[in-house]
């Protein structure tokens, strides 16, 4: 996974310019330049900021690819919304509609207390062993 390849390849189907991204988020443009073309770390604090540029989520950004499933989630966290759809059931802030076992209530809990930077990692960890796990069974 080449994150910096990713960037590149969003940047030019939305036809958005190194230098327009960089002014957005506030790096110089040697710098976004470093990212794609030198494989230098994106700092994790800018993440959201290029995501919400680009309209993309931190999946998209991450992988180079959009998710079908969760993307309701995902753009949920960037804009910061307090409505969040969890397969199917609306759960709004700290009240959960229908019902869920004890333990999906207690992850929702958890998951709404942590910051947004944090919710996205944890998202794309989850995701990261949805696949492995998925294609350990297929």
């Amino acid at each position: 996974m080449d994150i910096g390849k990713n960037l590149e390849a969003i940047l030019k189907i939305k036809n958005i310019k190194q230098k327009q991204l960089a002014n957005a988020v506030g790096a110089a443009p040697s710098t976004v330049n470093n990212w794609i073309n030198l494989g230098r770390s994106i700092p994790a604090e800018l993440v959201i900021p290029i995501c919400e540029f680009l309209k993309i989520t931190p999946y998209e950004l991450l992988t180079g690819k959009e998710e079908e499933k969760n993307v309701g989630i995902q753009n949920s966290i960037v804009n910061n919304s307090s409505n969040i759809e969890v397969t199917g059931i609306k759960h709004e802030s700290n009240c959960i509609k229908n019902e869920l076992s004890e333990t999906a209530a207690e992850l929702i809990r958890v998951f709404e207390m942590l910051p947004v930077k944090e919710k996205v990692r944890l998202l794309n960890m989850v995701y990261a062993y949805e696949d492995e796990y998925v294609n350990k069974k297929s």
